[in-house]
């Protein structure tokens, strides 16, 4: 069942995500908004190889991201510990941050009750928050490569 890209959009505005590095600063996506597009990559786990393999791909990208002044965040379930390990593992430039428990990806209808883990999902958003392209996969490989987001970030500068 697909969101309106109004309701998803307010949804996503409003995430409360912990910052697995910094827990007593508070997170929030309007900072990175006021510098451009951001990309929100939901995913399963660090136990999930096609999740590894697109945060690494998102990884080996994240100069030409940062050029374009593209931001790029992952959100996760995983313990603080296991998001700390798998940025340093895959050397992530990037802030992947705690969504505990999964209710965030759940308020973002990214969430699969019979596996227990969120779905494969990616938001991208332009500077004033409208969703322009979003998946939520519906299998583990089910989700668009990185230089396709960033060819269409890159458009929507």
């Amino acid at each position: 069942m697909t969101q309106p890209a109004t309701v998803l959009m307010r949804r996503i505005i409003e995430l409360e995500l912990t910052n697995p590095d910094d827990a007593s600063r508070p997170w929030s996506l309007r900072p990175l908004l006021a510098c451009g597009p951001v990309v929100l990559l939901v995913y399963r786990g660090d136990w999930c190889p096609y999740c590894c393999v697109q945060l690494a791909d998102y990884g080996l990208l994240h100069a030409e991201f940062d050029a374009a002044k593209i931001g790029v965040i992952g959100i996760s379930t995983d313990s603080a510990a296991q998001i700390s390990a798998i940025r340093r593992r895959l050397f992530l430039p990037f802030e992947l941050l705690l969504d505990e428990n999964g209710r965030e990806s759940r308020k973002l209808g990214a969430w699969s009750e019979a596996e227990g883990c969120p779905l494969p999902t990616t938001v991208l958003l332009d500077r004033q928050g409208n969703v322009v392209r979003s998946q939520i996969g519906r299998d583990p490989g089910d989700r668009p490569l990185a230089h396709e987001i960033l060819a269409t970030a890159k458009e929507i500068g």
